[in-house]
């Protein structure tokens, strides 16, 4: 799932923690960008399933909850990308660190 990766690139910020940072992060960016499906407990399944992809588990086809999980990272992705693009204090935040942690904090 590179739309999982691509999340995690835009909230991971330390060097330990990734799986909370994920869930605990993406799951408010989905709710700050109105995106629904997209709880902690989701978040955390999305995650698990790039870390299985990513370790070469799990290939082929997704299943109707899992098509849902995917539809709904992908619209917290593009509307992330959106914001970003015409709000340049949203995008300040993505760029900084500390500003991430403040915003979406774990």
């Amino acid at each position: 799932m590179l739309v999982a990766t691509a999340l995690e690139a835009l909230v991971h910020v330390d060097q330990y923690g990734s799986t909370r940072q994920f869930k605990c992060r993406v799951s408010q960016l989905a709710t700050e960008l109105g995106v629904a499906g997209m709880s902690i407990s989701e978040a955390e399944r999305a995650y698990m399933h790039r870390s299985k992809l990513a370790h070469g588990q799990h290939l082929g086809q997704l299943s109707s909850p899992d098509r849902l999980l995917y539809e709904s990272m992908e619209a917290t992705l593009r509307l992330a990308i959106i914001r970003a693009i015409e709000d340049d204090r949203f995008a300040s935040v993505l760029k900084d660190s500390e500003k991430i942690k403040k915003r979406w904090p774990v």
